[in-house]
């Protein structure tokens, strides 16, 4: 039989012939006699799973976003959760020393608005927060809601962009309008903190601080929270509790 009447018969299964198992990325494969098929079994992934009939390769696919999701979580309200970071060091092994003042020279930023009417807030490119012209932001239903503030949500801004724009209408309906120029008020670029220096790991990694904006009915406050090891637990027998995050006041200003 030559070849020609040999492909005419046979079945489209058996001219996939089977080659020997492959292993790679640390499953055992097996492979047809297509180059396709060869290829992927070069390029494997351990998400990647034979299909029965055709020998292609079908994909597992994970949420669109959850990647980014859980990082910028880690970013921001994990910091509480986790660990300090590991000191800093030179590429050689050697930690490098701590300098003092702590500078920054990215930061994260979010706004808050209370006791105000349609309040919005623009800085660096998009609206930190913007209300409907007639909307009521209500008073803090605690004296400590503070407390409740986590890392800023808008993370890495370079220093510093154009001022923030507010705009807002106090509890007694008389419009206003600020910018606030962080800038300015961070010219110095130093980390607020209530951490001794003597009591900051040597080498020790600082993340960059976050800087929240408050509008609360006449008032503007600025204030920075930044994450600072510490070289004790800040509470005892509670191995996360390796650093402080004083809510700082900077600025402030009524209107």
């Amino acid at each position: 039989m030559n070849r020609l009447t040999f492909l005419t018969r046979s079945r489209p299964s058996d001219r996939l012939a089977r080659r020997p198992d492959t292993v790679a990325c640390g499953i055992t494969l097996s492979c047809t006699d297509t180059d396709e098929a060869d290829m992927d079994c070069r390029r494997c992934s351990s998400e990647k799973r034979p299909t029965a009939r055709t020998g292609s390769w079908s994909h597992k696919r994970r949420p669109p976003g959850l990647a980014f999701a859980l990082f910028a979580f880690s970013l921001t309200g994990c910091q509480s959760a986790m660990p300090s970071p590991n000191p800093a060091s030179n590429g050689t092994g050697t930690i490098v020393p701590n300098e003092f003042p702590l500078r920054f020279d990215q930061h994260n930023f979010e706004a808050h608005c209370y006791n105000t009417i349609g309040c919005s807030v623009f800085y660096a490119g998009v609206y930190q927060i913007k209300k409907a012209p007639q909307e009521v932001s209500p008073a803090p239903k605690t004296a400590d809601y503070q407390r409740n503030w986590g890392g800023a949500l808008h993370i890495g801004i370079v220093n510093f962009p154009e001022p923030a724009t507010v705009k807002w209408q106090s509890s007694d309906g008389q419009a206003h309008q600020a910018d606030i120029d962080i800038g300015a008020i961070f010219k110095d670029q130093i980390i607020l903190h209530n951490v001794p220096e003597k009591d900051v790991p040597e080498g020790a990694k600082i993340v960059s601080p976050s800087i929240l904006l408050e509008v609360d009915d006449r008032t503007i406050r600025v204030y920075m929270k930044a994450h600072i090891p510490t070289r004790q637990l800040q509470s005892p027998g509670n191995r996360y509790s390796d650093f402080r995050d004083d809510l700082i006041l900077a600025w402030s200003d009524t209107y």
